[in-house]
């Protein structure tokens, strides 16, 4: 049985051998780059969608905070028969920028 001898080939056939090897690893390589790259393209677009999306609820959740501690406030100062002129003119500051972020973000 003879084994096969890469040296026992022409110089021409050795070239070919080699060039064809070089190009399929060349393609494998670049393969695997390029669905690395549209994988890290996906998850960048996600996390920028994210963050905009956590950015506008805390928002949300920090006009809704203002607006609670003023109804608190308001109420306060009922209960202690107190003007509430200020607290509501606040009051009504906050809520109007609650329900401009909220419709904004829906």
């Amino acid at each position: 049985m003879r084994h096969f001898k890469l040296s026992n080939l022409r110089t021409a056939l050795r070239l070919g051998i080699g060039f064809g090897t070089v190009a399929v690893l060349l393609a494998v390589v670049v393969g695997v780059g390029w669905s690395a790259i549209s994988s890290a393209r996906a998850n960048e677009r996600q996390t920028a969608a994210n963050i905009t999306s956590n950015n506008a609820r805390e928002q949300l959740l920090a006009d809704a905070l203002r607006v609670a501690l003023d109804e608190n406030s308001v109420a306060g100062d009922y209960l202690g028969h107190a003007s509430a002129a200020g607290d509501l003119a606040s009051l009504k500051t906050d809520s109007a920028k609650f329900l401009a972020d909220y419709h904004s973000d829906h």
